[in-house]
């Protein structure tokens, strides 16, 4: 797996379906806003042919398009992306985060929410203090759209200061927080493709929805 970072965009790019797994044992943190050298690695991983089954139960058909599920492992940190949010949240403004595919879809329907230690799609440290936020203080993600089974898409939401735990909490979400995509069982990808994968951020959900008009 290659991933490489273009302009604005986070982008990752999967390749290598065909080769076999070292030792069995498929790993990533994948950071799409890395450098890219060897100090500020982006991340990679290989995924072999011989790990997909046409099982029933194994596969997602969409559009007349079969997907193979993917399953690593039941550690959530086996296929960890993370993408900077590159977008103010200040109290009262609500971002809506999504994640695109390409060459993959959802394997199954992605949790609805997500704080700073469970779900899908979360943002640990949103105040960028440089710990994680804890239990009475967090932004929670509530996904909007997308996300179900055989979906290549995602949003979800801050919803802005009525998500905060407790809700009068004033915590704002900085620029350089960065959002988690625990991914290690969600996805069905197609063999020998790349997979490519987007985080952009929005101010509006209709566009989330649509992908158009990105801040980040």
């Amino acid at each position: 797996m290659l991933f490489r970072k273009t302009f604005r965009n986070a982008l990752a790019t999967l390749l290598g379906m065909a080769l076999a797994l070292a030792g069995g044992v498929a790993y990533a943190a994948i950071n799409l806003d890395a450098s890219g050298i060897a100090g500020d690695p982006i991340g990679t991983v290989t995924i072999s042919n011989e790990t997909f089954f046409n099982n029933s139960g194994r596969t997602v058909t969409e559009g007349g398009v079969t997907y193979y599920k993917l399953t690593i492992t039941q550690d959530s940190t086996d296929l960890l992306v993370t993408g900077d949010i590159d977008a103010r949240g200040p109290v009262g403004r609500t971002l809506y985060i999504r994640l695109g595919l390409e060459n993959a879809v959802f394997a199954r329907t992605v949790s609805a929410t997500g704080s700073a230690t469970a779900g899908t799609a979360r943002l640990p440290d949103a105040d960028n203090s440089g710990s994680n936020d804890g239990a009475t203080n967090f932004v929670q993600l509530s996904r909007e759209f997308g996300g179900t089974e055989g979906d290549a898409f995602v949003v979800y939401s801050t919803e802005g200061q009525g998500t905060f735990a407790p809700p009068s909490g004033t915590l704002e979400i900085s620029t350089a927080a960065h959002v988690e995509w625990r991914l290690h069982n969600e996805l069905a990808i197609l063999p020998n493709a790349p997979v490519r994968a987007t985080q952009s951020v929005y101010i509006d959900l209709s566009d989330a929805r649509t992908g158009n008009n990105p801040l980040s």
